[in-house]
């Protein structure tokens, strides 16, 4: 059988990665047998692709804490992303994440997958300001701005810490952003969902926007409009780990 260049150097890469995983194993006495790499690693062959192979050693690979979620960019490359936290731009005034990353726990992200599918179909797409939060930065906007409607105790740790909320906007398919009723952690009456002082373009784009996620199970936040609570969002344990500690394979 003949391989191509890509396969052969695929192998190779695979085959280092599975050397790294069996010392692992040792130490942590992991279950997944050689079998199992080698079956997926003969399927993806065949489809080129590797995404469940790489899929696989992330699990191994990373910490457990780390194993739910994933760079909502791995499975959509059409969202844009806009993380105000890595950047100055933002209401603490400094950049709080190390890195313009958006993770959230699979299940969320699927979900805001299928959202943004559907919006591409209506010529619109998603913008992504946050997702996943470490409980030590939400412990600094806290103390900022004590203020629920805005800011969730780090007491009972946010939507956002378990990797189970998004901050999202719309935009065209060019990726312009489109109007809303008030800019992002604009922390006034404008980002209240009922707001009605805003433009009439404005309170459409919200009501498109709102009904999009609704739609996938998303529940809209009252005093913030670009706030989505995935559901089930309580059965996530609060995380607390760097968003640079994620690394893809």
């Amino acid at each position: 059988m003949r391989f191509s260049y890509d396969t052969c150097n695929a192998f190779r890469k695979y085959q280092e990665q599975y050397y790294s995983y069996v010392s692992i194993c040792k130490q942590e006495r992991c279950l997944v047998s050689h079998s199992t790499i080698i079956t997926s690693f003969k399927f993806h062959c065949k489809t080129a692709k590797y995404y469940h192979l790489r899929y696989l050693f992330t699990m191994l690979l990373t910490a457990p804490e780390i194993r739910d979620f994933i760079d909502i960019i791995e499975l959509d490359s059409s969202i844009i992303l806009d993380i105000r936290y890595a950047t100055s731009h933002n209401f603490t005034g400094k950049a709080m994440y190390p890195v313009a990353r958006c993770l959230l726990r699979r299940y969320a992200a699927l979900l805001l997958v299928q959202v943004e599918q559907k919006l591409k179909k209506q010529g619109y797409r998603l913008i992504v300001y946050d997702g996943y939060r470490p409980l030590s930065v939400q412990k600094q906007f806290w103390a900022i701005l004590p203020d629920e409607r805005y800011v969730a105790d780090p007491a009972k740790g946010s939507r956002h810490n378990r990797g189970a909320a998004v901050d999202v906007s719309l935009a065209d398919l060019s990726g312009n952003p489109l109007p809303m009723p008030s800019d992002y952690d604009d922390f006034s009456s404008k980002a209240h969902r009922h707001y009605t002082g805003a433009s009439s373009e404005a309170l459409k784009n919200i009501t498109l926007l709102e009904a999009a996620m609704k739609e996938q199970g998303f529940d809209p936040f009252t005093t913030e409009w670009w706030h989505f609570d995935a559901p089930g969002w309580e059965h996530y344990p609060v995380s607390d780990f760097p968003l640079n500690a994620y690394q893809t394979i």
